[in-house]
């Protein structure tokens, strides 16, 4: 019986730890992730709609 008890001890332990690693871990990475996806967004916007800058004429 004592060893059941400390296998669920250790089952939750376990779970525990992954679950605050993978908080620890989409905490790091989300913003990059989140960075890189407003670059292409503003690579395409600027792409299909221009940036709305005119250039002038250079006469020679």
């Amino acid at each position: 019986m004592n060893g059941s008890i400390n296998a669920i001890f250790f089952i939750a332990i376990v779970y525990l730890l992954i679950l605050v690693t993978a908080f620890l871990v989409s905490a790091v990475i989300l913003p990059f992730w989140q960075a890189i996806k407003a670059v292409i967004y503003y690579d395409l916007r600027s792409r299909r709609e221009g940036l709305g800058l005119k250039l002038r004429d250079r006469e020679i």
